[in-house]
Parts: structure tokens; C-alpha cells; sequence
């Protein structure tokens, strides 16, 4: 009978190993998938960061200049972080019914990138981006 215990225990104690053994390599493998899903995260942003403002003025470039004129207002008003301007100035590109695929393109990823960076900015904060904020809904509700 001691024998027959003693083999027990030697086998639960070889499936216990087994369990720690096995959950130690998942909490390696759940690291090294974090850190890799963490570093695509983070390449992400880097690349969103240095594209602040992913519409170059190509599409622009040999647009009649009552439109390059809006589109370079738009662009200006985004550098300083005007965000009513830039997004007035955008809305009233996009209205235009005779631009071209590249031209809507370009004009509705600066409206995305302007937008986001207007709720990124309200989020943390910036009174000139609330307020542009609010002007922005009180004008839809109209």
C-alpha cells in the first residue's frame, strides 16, 4: 500500500510540475505577445504623429485659385490649431460639388485629422478647442 501512495503522490506531484511548468510558459508567451502587440501600437502612433497633417496640397496645386485660396486658408488655420476655421474652410471645400476624387480625398482627411486632434485637445483640456467644440454642435443644431 505505501507503494502504491508513493506513486500516486509521484504522479501528482510530475502533474503539478507539468500545470506550474505550463502556465509559466503561457505568462511568457502572454509577455512576449504584449510586448510585441505594444510596440505595433506605439509604431502606429509614431507614424499618425509625424503625418499631423496627411493632406500635402498636391490636390491643390492646379485647382482654380478661389479654391486653392479656401484650401490654403484651411491648411493655415490648421497649423495654428484654429480648429473652427479649419473645419469651416473644409466643410465649404466638401460642399463644392466639382472636386475631384483626389481633391474629396484630401480634403476629407484633413477634416479627420483636424477633428481628432479638436476632441484630443478638448479631452485634455484646451478651452479654444471646447469652445470651437461647441460652436461647431450649437451650428448643427440650427
Amino acid at each position: 500500500m505505501s507503494r502504491v501512495v508513493a506513486i500516486d503522490w509521484l504522479a501528482r506531484a510530475r502533474f503539478e510540475f507539468m500545470e506550474l511548468s505550463a502556465g509559466r510558459m503561457r505568462a511568457k508567451m502572454n509577455a512576449k505577445n504584449g510586448l510585441r502587440v505594444g510596440l505595433f501600437f506605439a509604431g502606429i502612433l509614431f507614424l499618425a504623429a509625424c503625418n499631423k497633417n496627411p493632406a500635402s496640397g498636391n490636390a491643390f496645386q492646379s485647382a482654380p485659385a478661389e479654391k486653392k485660396a479656401v484650401w490654403d486658408a484651411a491648411t493655415s488655420a490648421m497649423s495654428s490649431n484654429n480648429y473652427l476655421g479649419a473645419i469651416t474652410n473644409l466643410d465649404s471645400l466638401l460642399a463644392q460639388t466639382d472636386l475631384s476624387d483626389e481633391q474629396k480625398k484630401a480634403v476629407t482627411a484633413a477634416e479627420s485629422s483636424i477633428r481628432d486632434r479638436m476632441y484630443t485637445a478638448a479631452n485634455k483640456g484646451d478651452a479654444a478647442a471646447q469652445q470651437a467644440l461647441d460652436e461647431l454642435r450649437n451650428a448643427r443644431m440650427r
